[in-house]
């Protein structure tokens, strides 16, 4: 994790002076002091936050945002096709198989092609601004507190990297509880590690049947242990449980904005969408009032689950292992 000073630079009596060798090279002027403030503490944020959840990066598809919101198409639950033999062969229009409802159909010799017309509503996501401000006591300059400014300005990056954490999870988590995701316990083993294959065996292939393409299981800290277990084996004989190719190829993500027992297994990207408007962005300025320098924060975000079928929830997922069943 970067500073937001480096170890040679001190505060004395409001200057900020710059030592080597525990001589002063260089004393930064009162004037000064507070635009050298504001370069570091830009300079910090650009740095990368080694403790920053940005796994929910390989989840959504990142899109440029313009204006006050964005159009996608959205899809119901209700709409989506589950692939069978039968329907398959009566893929020939909107109502079907076809993606969006763009079927392509045998067409004769000069025969007519037929148009398609994606099934489809729009749904308009907003970006939302989220900001805040803290204020620096001058007393914290003039009485040289270098740590508590540098660690008032980590918990004020940490707090802007766990807000947009938290909306992107969030999004996830909320498509599920509104019933709108399929959802399923992993309660259908003789043991535990059984029970996490076959919950994860069923999840997988319900969502193959509705043409998805399976790829994340997202999973709370509290069942790392036992998902982890299950996912290094193919099965366990005792508890009468093999692993599918799809599910072999899930790639595991931990992370503490889920509830502990739940996980979801994710299409990445395809329908989840973040749109941004407005990477966070820094101010500052002096307020005589409080007679403290403002640290000002913003940024501007959408976040959307364009279709619920690239979700598919997990409950009851085990989170011991139990020895005499598991291995």
């Amino acid at each position: 994790m970067g500073k937001l000073f480096n170890d040679n630079i001190i505060l004395r009596n409001g200057q900020m002076v710059i030592e080597e060798d525990g001589m002063v090279q260089e004393t930064i002027t009162t004037s000064d002091t507070k635009q050298f403030f504001t370069t570091a503490v830009n300079e910090f944020f650009m740095q990368d936050d080694d403790d920053a959840d940005n796994q929910w990066q390989d989840i959504f598809r990142v899109i440029p945002g313009r204006g006050h919101g964005e159009l996608f198409p959205f899809r119901p639950k209700d709409a989506t096709t589950t692939v069978t033999s039968a329907t398959l062969a009566a893929a020939t229009d909107e109502t079907s198989t076809g993606s969006h409802g763009i079927v392509f159909n045998e067409v004769g010799e000069a025969g007519e092609i037929k148009f398609s017309r994606v099934v489809s509503a729009e749904k308009y996501v907003k970006h939302i601004k989220y900001a805040t401000a803290i204020g620096y006591s001058n007393e914290w300059f003039s009485d040289g507190q270098m740590s508590l400014i540098e660690m008032t300005t980590e918990d004020f990056r940490r707090a802007a990297n766990d807000k947009m954490a938290a909306i992107h999870y969030g999004a996830i988590v909320a498509a599920a509880s509104a019933g709108l995701t399929g959802s399923d316990a992993a309660t259908t083993g003789t043991s535990n590690v059984a029970n996490i294959i076959n919950g994860l065996n069923t999840a997988t292939t319900t969502m193959q049947r509705a043409k998805r393409r399976p790829e994340v299981l997202l999973i709370a800290p509290e069942n790392e242990q036992a998902v982890l277990l299950a996912m290094a084996t193919t099965g366990v004989a005792q508890g009468r449980a093999l692993m599918k190719g799809a599910t072999q190829r899930l790639r595991v993500i931990v992370t503490e904005y889920l509830a502990a027992n739940t996980a979801y297994v994710i299409e990445p990207k395809r329908r989840l969408i973040s749109t941004n408007r407005l990477p966070l962005s820094l101010g500052n300025f002096q307020d005589l009032l409080h007679d403290s320098e403002v640290l000002v924060g913003k940024f501007r975000r959408g976040v959307l689950v364009g279709e619920a079928a690239t979700i598919h929830r997990l409950t009851s997922v085990p989170s011991t292992v139990d020895s005499t069943m598991d291995f």
